[in-house]
């Protein structure tokens, strides 16, 4: 997994928060630490025009073929101790494993439909 972070657009005061809970997510992650995927975090705000920390999770696999942006986070919640985040996390890290893991049965599935067609029936 590959980690951005666009540590100088947060605030000086969280940005420890947001390396520590960059690092827990990768820990998080560790289940598919054989996939290509990277986690970019970036300052931003809500609806509200609150402060956020916003985290986007792609795969890199086969040329992007999966990807959730805009997962929001309150600033003063990557405060939070640290099983609080890893609850928080645990949703989507789960979602994205689930999707990731539907992108590569298609892959798979596609590809065997390709070898079908490549090899002749009948050894001919």
């Amino acid at each position: 997994m590959h980690t951005r972070i666009d540590l100088d657009s947060f605030p000086s005061e969280n940005r420890d928060d947001v390396v520590r809970a960059a690092n827990l997510l990768e820990e998080q992650m560790t289940e598919i630490r054989d996939f290509r995927i990277e986690a970019h975090w970036r300052y931003g705000t809500d609806g509200g025009g609150k402060p956020v920390a916003t985290l986007d999770l792609r795969s890199l696999e086969n040329g992007d073929s999966f990807a959730m942006v805009n997962n929001s986070y309150p600033l003063h919640m990557l405060s939070e101790s640290d099983p609080e985040l890893r609850r928080r996390f645990a949703l989507q890290i789960w979602y994205f494993t689930r999707k990731l893991s539907e992108y590569n049965r298609s892959d798979l599935k596609s590809l065997r439909k390709e070898l079908a067609e490549m090899i002749p029936v009948g050894g001919e």
